[in-house]
C-alpha cells in the first residue's frame, strides 16, 4: 500500500477551477496504488455520491469532504473568507457536512457559500478538520506575521475538534509555503498536534495545468493571452505519487504518513439502495396499501360502473406489484397532489411518459388514459423483475405550477422539500466555442466552424467523434491554428460549466431534508446539491411538477367557451373522431396546435392525411430525427395510403396492425418478445431498456434468449434471426406509446378548439405566453397575427374599457382584443387593477377620471396611450395625447379639461408612421396594421426573397417590418439584433457597429420597414431551454447593407432621376437634331424616354407631357412616401406604378387622366 493518501482533492465540481473528472481521479489513484482518496470540492458536495459509488467499485476507500469557506460571522456581507478542509469521519459527520454545506448556501451565501465558527462548532461531531491551504485562516495569519491570531485559531480548532484537528502543510511551488510550513511544524510541537501533507489536487498530471487555465478563462470571460487575467502561479497541484510526496516532505515524513491515520479514522458507510424509497406518509394515512387499494377500486367503479373481468385482473396484478415493491405511499402522495389540483380547478395533463400505462393511476384520476383501451403496458412503467422507483411525471398549467409546489411544501413541510439541481455541461459545440474564444479566435470564424458539428440532442456526438467522422469539420480544423484549440476542447468536453434548476423536479423526504441530501441555492431557488440520477440512487422521492403552457391555454379556452358559447362544454368530452378537426389536421393548419405546430410537422400532416387518433399517436412517436432519417416516416405514410406489406409472423399482426407492420412503439417490441420468444413482461421490459441504451453485453444476452426462446416455440431460426436484426435496427428508434397516446390526445384537443372555436383558440393561446417569457411571446405572436389576418379575424388594440388583463374575444365583431397585461410598460398588477376598478365602478368616461380612479404613473399612462388604449375615452390623436402626458401639468389634478375631458368618440385620423412606431414601442408588434404590407409590392418588384424561402448559408436580400430590436455592447463595438417580419415569417438580422452606434440606433428607432442584405447562417440556442434548437439568422457586414425604404428606392432610381445625365443619354440615343423639331414634341419624347429608363420598355405609352413631368417631380420629391398613400391623386398613382413597375397600376393612372 502506498504510504500516502490525498486528502485535499478537487474535481470538476469545483466549478471551472478543478480540471479533473471523478473517473480520472479514481483511475489515477488506482494506477498510483492509493487505497483511499478524498474529495474536497469548493464549498459543495455536488460530486460526493458519484465519487463514493465509483471509488467503492474501484476498491478505493472514499473519504467525503469539502473545502469550506469560513468567515467570522455569516450575517455580515464579508467576502474576506478563509478556506478550511472538512472530512466526514462517519455517518454523523456526513450529516453534519450536509448541514454545513446547506447553511453555506441558504444562510451564508455572499459570493461564496460561507459558514462561520458558530455553525462549525454546532455541527462538529464526526468531522475531521485540516487547517487548510495558504488561503486558510491560520496560514493567512502566518503570512501576515500575526502569530498571536494564528495561535488563537489553532487553539480554538484543537479545543473543538481535539484529536480530529490536523495542521495541513503543502509544498506546491508557492513562495509562502515554506514560511507557513516552518511555523506549523513548530506549532505542532507546542500544541501537540499532528501535521498532514496535502497537495491541493486540481488536475491529474502536471501538463493539465493548461486545462485549468482554460477553465478559469472561460469562467471569467477573458482570453488566455490577457496579461491581467487571474492566474494560479503553480503547476504542482496535480495528483502526485506517494514517492513524490515523501520526497517533498523529507523534512518531516510523518506529515505524509499521518494521511494514513486520517484515512483510517474516516469510516463512512452509506446505505445506497434505490429500492429503499424514503417515503413520507401522505396526510391522514396509516396503512398505505389498504388505502391505495380502496381508492383504486372506488375510482375504477366510478369510471366504468361494473368493473369488467379484464380490468379486474389488471388492477389486481398492478396492486400486487405495488404492494411487493413497497411503493404504495408514492402513489398516494401523487394522488393527493392531483386531488388538490382538481379541487382548485388547476388543469392537470391527461398523462405523461410511461405512467399512462398504469390502470391504478387511471383509477386514481392521476391520468386520464385508459391503458387497456390503447394497449399500454404496466411493466413499461414499473417492472416487477427489475425494481426501480416509479417515476410519475405530471403536467400542470404552467401559470399555476407554483400553487402546486406551494401545496407540496405546506403539506409535507418546508424543511422536507426542495427543487432539484441540474449541472450544465460543456458539450461539443459549446466547449469548442468557449475554448476558441479563450484563444482569441474571431466570433464569425468560431461560429462557422462549430456549425459543422452535427447537433442532434437525442443522439449527441462528442467533439472527438466529430473529428473522426465528420469530414467537413475535420478538414476545417486540421490546420495548426485550430489543432491546439480542438485538442484542448476535447480534454475539457463535458466538464461541468454551471448550475441550474431542474425544470420540474421537487423532492420530498420523511424528515428534515438536510438529513438526507445537502442543499444549495440556484437562481433564488432552494435545490438539492445532487441531480435527479443521484437522488434516485439514494431512494429519495422525486416528483416532476411540469408546467405546460398548452394546459394554461386549454384551461382558458374551456372557460371562454363556457362563457361565450356552451355552458356545459368540457375539454375531456371532446370526441376523438371529430370530422372538422381531422380536416384541419389534413390541411396542415396546425400553427399553435400542441406538438403539431412546426413547419416540418405541418407538411408531414398534409402528406399523412390523418383520419384516426392512432395516426396522431404514431406521428407523435415518429417525428424524431432517427425515424425521419431512417425512412420510417415515409414508409409509414406510404403504407397508410395503400403500399403493400407483409408481417414477418402472423402472430405479429395484432401487435403491429395499427402501425402498418412497422415497429413504432417500445411496447410493440415488448409484446413481440412475449408472443414469439416467451419472455415474461418483466424480461420484455429489460429487452426494451437494453435496446434503448445500446448496451452490447446485455443486447447479446437478450439476442440469445430471444432466438432460443423462439426456436423452442417452433419458429424458424433464420426468420427469427432476420426479425431480430429488424428489431435491433428499428426498435432503437421506437418510442414510448404511453407518452404518445397522452400527448396525441392533447394535440387533438387543441386542434378541435382551433377548428370549432378559432377566436377562443387564438385568444387563449396568445394569453398563455404571458408566463412563458417575453422572448417566446415575441417569437410566436407575429405568426399568429399573420394567420388571424388571413382568416379575416380582426386583432383590436388594447382599450381600457374593453380589454381584460389577457386577450379577450368579441364574438359579434369576430375580433380578438389585446390584453392590458401585454403592454410593455403595464405590469400585471396594474392591468389587474385597471380591470378590477372598471368592473367595480363602471367604464371610464375620460382620461382625467381614469387617472384619478387608477392612480397609474406617468410611464404607464404613456404606454397605454402609445398602445391606443384610450381611444374609447378621448378624441385626441395619439401624438397630441402623448405630448400632453409628457409636457402638460399633472394629469391627475384634472388640468387642461378642454383637452382631456372630451366626449367619448372615435379618434381622429392619425399620422401613419407615428401611430405604428408608438404601437411597436408599447406592444412590441404592429397590431392595427403591419407596415410591411404597404411595401409588399415593392419587394416583389425588386425580386427580393420571402423570409420563409431563405435557406442556410445564402447571400440574401430581404425586406420586412422591424418589429423590435435589441443591442449589446462589447469592447469592439455594439451588436444590434433586428427582428424583421414579412408576410411569410420572421428572421433576426445581426450587425456589429463600430462607429457611431447611436446614429444606427436612431435609424432603427425612426423607421418601420427595412431592407437588409447579408448572409444566412444556422445558429444554436445558447440558453438552457433552447438547448439543441437551431434557427436561421442573417449576418450583415456593414450598416450600408441596412436601408430604409426611402434609401432603397433612392439607391435604385437615383441615377434615373438625375436630369442632366438622363438628358445626355437621351441626346446620345435619339441623336436628336433640333432643327425643325417642335419643342413640345421634344419635351414629350424626353419625358417618355425618362419614364422608360426608370420603369422599363413596357411603360412606353402616350402619357401627356404635363402629367409625365408631374409624376417625375412627385417621384423625385416624395420618393418612397408615395407607397404609403392610398389616395387617387394621379401623380402619386403614376409614381407608385413606376417604383413598383406595376403595369396595371400604370394603366389605372393613364385611365385616371381621362
Amino acid at each position: 500500500m502506498a504510504e500516502f493518501v490525498h486528502l485535499h482533492v478537487h474535481s470538476e465540481y469545483s466549478l471551472l477551477d478543478g480540471a479533473a473528472r471523478i473517473d480520472d481521479l479514481i483511475n489515477s489513484a488506482k494506477e498510483l496504488g492509493f487505497k483511499a482518496l478524498a474529495l474536497t470540492d469548493h464549498g459543495n458536495l455536488f460530486g460526493s455520491i458519484e465519487f463514493y459509488v465509483k471509488a467503492k467499485e474501484a476498491e478505493i476507500k472514499p473519504i467525503l469532504g469539502m473545502e469550506a469557506y469560513i468567515v467570522d460571522d455569516i450575517e455580515k456581507k464579508d467576502k474576506n473568507y478563509y478556506h478550511i478542509t472538512l472530512l466526514a469521519m462517519d455517518e454523523k459527520g456526513w450529516k453534519n457536512l450536509m448541514k454545513l454545506s446547506s447553511i453555506g448556501y441558504i444562510k451564508g451565501f455572499y459570493g461564496k457559500p460561507r459558514i462561520d465558527k458558530r455553525y462549525l462548532e454546532e455541527h462538529s461531531e464526526g468531522i475531521i478538520v485540516l487547517s487548510g491551504c495558504p488561503s486558510g485562516e491560520i496560514a493567512r495569519h502566518i503570512i501576515t506575521d500575526n502569530f498571536k491570531k494564528a495561535d488563537e485559531a489553532i487553539g480554538w480548532y484543537k479545543e473543538v475538534f481535539k484529536d480530529r484537528f490536523f495542521l495541513e502543510v503543502q509544498d506546491v511551488g508557492m513562495e509562502e509555503n515554506q514560511k507557513i510550513n516552518n511555523y506549523l511544524l513548530e506549532a505542532s510541537k507546542r500544541f501537540n498536534l499532528k501535521l498532514v501533507a496535502t497537495n491541493d489536487v486540481h488536475y491529474i498530471r502536471r501538463e493539465d495545468k493548461h486545462l485549468q487555465d482554460i477553465l478559469i478563462c472561460i469562467a471569467q470571460g477573458v482570453k488566455y493571452s490577457d496579461a491581467k487575467r487571474f492566474r494560479i502561479n503553480t503547476e504542482e497541484i496535480y495528483m502526485k505519487s506517494a514517492d513524490e510526496m515523501l520526497k517533498l516532505f523529507s523534512w518531516h515524513p510523518d506529515a505524509v504518513k499521518n494521511t494514513l491515520l486520517v484515512a483510517e479514522m474516516a469510516n463512512l458507510n452509506l446505505d445506497i439502495d434505490p429500492q429503499k424509497l424514503k417515503l413520507p406518509l401522505p396526510p391522514n394515512v396509516s396503512d398505505p396499501f389498504e388505502d391505495l387499494k380502496r381508492k383504486a377500486y372506488e375510482g375504477l367503479k366510478r369510471k366504468l360502473g361494473e368493473i369488467p373481468e379484464e380490468y379486474q385482473r389488471r388492477l389486481e396484478y398492478e396492486l400486487e406489484v405495488i404492494k411487493n415493491t413497497g411503493f404504495s405511499g408514492y402513489f398516494l402522495i401523487i394522488g393527493d397532489i392531483i386531488r388538490f389540483c382538481r379541487e382548485r380547478d388547476i388543469m392537470v395533463g391527461i398523462g405523461r411518459g410511461s405512467a399512462a400505462g398504469s390502470l391504478v393511476l387511471y383509477a386514481l384520476d392521476i391520468t386520464d388514459v385508459d391503458p387497456l383501451k390503447y394497449g399500454l403496458l404496466f411493466e413499461r412503467f414499473l417492472n416487477p423483475e427489475r425494481v426501480s422507483p416509479p417515476d410519475v411525471d405530471i403536467d400542470f398549467e404552467d401559470r399555476r405550477r407554483d400553487e402546486v409546489i406551494d401545496y407540496i411544501r405546506k403539506t409535507y413541510g418546508e424543511n422536507s422539500t426542495a427543487q432539484i439541481i441540474t449541472f450544465s455541461k460543456l458539450k461539443s459545440r459549446a466547449v469548442l466555442k468557449d475554448t476558441a474564444r479563450v484563444y482569441g479566435m474571431e466570433f464569425e470564424k468560431v461560429n462557422r466552424i462549430t456549425k459543422l458539428i452535427p447537433n442532434i440532442p437525442s443522439d449527441p456526438i462528442t467533439l472527438a467523434e466529430a473529428y473522426e467522422k465528420v469530414e467537413d469539420f475535420k478538414k476545417a480544423v486540421s490546420n495548426p491554428e485550430w489543432k491546439e484549440i480542438v485538442e484542448s476542447a476535447i480534454r475539457i468536453e463535458n466538464f461541468t460549466r454551471g448550475l441550474s434548476v431542474h425544470a420540474a423536479g421537487i423532492v420530498i423526504t420523511p424528515g428534515e431534508i438536510t438529513d438526507f441530501v445537502p442543499l444549495a441555492v440556484v437562481k433564488d431557488k432552494v435545490v438539492t446539491q445532487f441531480d435527479k440520477n443521484i437522488l434516485e440512487l439514494l431512494g429519495i422521492l422525486k416528483i416532476d411538477v411540469l408546467g405546460l403552457r398548452t394546459l394554461s391555454a386549454l384551461s382558458s379556452a374551456e372557460k371562454m367557451i363556457r362563457y361565450h358559447y356552451d355552458p356545459n362544454f368540457s375539454i375531456k368530452n371532446i370526441p376523438l373522431d371529430d370530422k372538422e378537426t381531422f380536416e384541419l389536421l389534413q390541411q396542415g393548419k396546425t400553427m399553435g396546435v400542441f406538438q403539431l405546430e412546426s413547419p416540418a410537422m405541418r407538411k408531414l400532416l398534409v402528406r399523412l392525411k390523418p383520419n384516426h387518433i392512432n395516426d396522431l399517436i404514431a406521428i407523435n412517436a415518429l417525428y424524431r430525427p432517427g425515424p425521419i432519417q431512417s425512412g420510417m416516416v415515409d414508409e409509414y405514410i406510404e403504407r397508410k395510403h395503400g403500399k403493400k406489406f407483409e408481417y414477418d409472423f402472423e402472430e405479429l399482426k395484432p401487435i403491429l396492425e395499427e402501425t402498418y407492420g412497422l415497429i413504432v412503439y417500445q411496447e410493440q417490441v415488448m409484446l413481440a418478445a412475449q408472443v414469439l420468444a416467451g419472455f415474461t413482461p418483466g424480461e420484455a421490459d429489460t429487452l426494451r431498456k437494453a435496446i434503448g441504451k445500446k448496451k452490447k453485453e446485455l443486447m447479446d444476452a437478450m439476442r440469445e434468449k430471444f432466438i432460443n426462446g423462439a426456436k423452442e416455440r417452433g419458429y424458424d431460426e433464420r426468420k427469427i434471426e432476420e426479425l431480430w436484426e429488424k428489431i435491433e435496427k428499428f426498435a432503437s428508434y421506437s418510442f414510448n406509446k404511453s407518452h404518445s397516446v397522452a400527448y396525441a390526445i392533447t394535440s387533438f384537443w387543441t386542434a378541435y378548439i382551433k377548428a370549432h372555436y378559432p377566436l377562443v383558440f387564438y385568444a387563449s393561446t396568445l394569453s398563455s405566453f404571458r408566463t412563458s417569457g417575453q422572448q417566446k411571446f415575441f417569437d410566436n405572436v407575429p405568426l399568429f397575427i399573420h394567420e388571424l389576418r388571413e382568416m379575416g379575424i380582426k386583432v383590436e388594440a388594447p382599450d381600457v374599457n374593453k380589454s381584460g388583463v389577457e386577450f379577450e374575444i368579441d364574438v359579434k365583431e369576430n375580433s380578438i382584443i389585446w390584453g392590458l397585461g401585454f403592454i410593455k410598460s403595464v405590469g400585471d398588477a396594474t392591468a389587474e387593477e385597471i380591470v378590477r376598478e372598471r368592473e367595480r365602478r363602471g367604464p371610464y368616461m375620460s382620461l382625467d377620471e381614469f387617472v384619478k380612479r387608477t392612480k397609474v404613473n406617468k410611464k404607464t399612462l404613456e404606454g397605454l396611450a402609445k398602445a391606443g388604449a384610450f381611444r374609447s375615452i378621448t378624441n385626441m390623436n395619439k401624438k397630441d395625447l402623448i405630448r400632453y402626458i409628457n409636457f402638460g401639468k399633472q394629469v391627475s389634478k384634472g388640468i387642461s379639461k378642454g383637452l382631456f375631458d372630451l366626449k367619448v368618440g372615435n379618434t381622429e385620423s392619425e399620422d401613419f408612421k407615428f401611430n405604428l412606431m408608438a404601437e411597436r414601442e408599447a406592444l412590441g408588434f404592429y397590431v392595427s396594421e403591419n407596415p410591411f404590407y404597404r411595401f409588399r409590392a415593392l419587394r416583389d418588384a425588386l425580386n427580393l426573397k420571402k423570409i420563409e424561402d431563405i435557406g442556410d448559408d445564402e447571400d440574401v436580400e430581404i425586406m420586412g417590418a422591424l418589429t423590435h430590436f435589441s443591442k449589446k455592447k462589447f469592447k469592439n463595438g455594439t451588436r444590434f439584433t433586428m427582428r424583421l417580419e414579412d408576410d411569410s415569417g420572421y428572421v433576426d438580422a445581426i450587425i456589429f457597429i463600430n462607429d457611431d452606434p447611436n446614429a444606427f440606433e436612431r435609424k432603427l428607432s425612426e423607421n418601420l420597414v427595412l431592407y437588409v442584405k447579408g448572409k444566412t447562417q444556422t445558429v444554436e440556442g445558447e440558453e438552457e431551454e433552447e438547448e439543441g434548437e437551431t434557427y436561421l439568422e442573417v449576418r450583415v457586414e456593414s450598416p450600408e447593407n441596412v436601408k430604409t425604404v426611402e434609401e432603397l428606392i433612392s439607391s435604385r432610381i437615383s441615377e434615373s432621376l438625375n436630369l442632366e445625365k438622363i438628358w445626355e443619354k437621351f441626346l446620345a440615343e435619339k441623336n436628336f437634331h433640333f432643327n425643325g423639331a417642335r419643342e413640345e414634341d421634344i419635351k414629350e419624347e424626353f419625358v417618355r424616354f425618362w419614364i422608360r429608363e426608370i420603369a422599363g420598355e413596357e411603360f412606353d405609352a402616350n402619357v401627356p407631357y404635363e402629367w409625365g413631368l408631374k409624376v417625375l417631380k412627385t417621384l423625385k420629391i416624395e420618393g418612397a412616401k408615395v407607397l404609403e398613400k392610398n389616395g387617387k391623386n394621379p401623380s402619386f398613382l403614376g409614381a407608385k406604378a413606376i417604383i413598383l413597375k406595376d403595369l396595371k397600376l400604370w394603366d389605372e393612372f393613364l385611365r385616371s387622366l381621362g
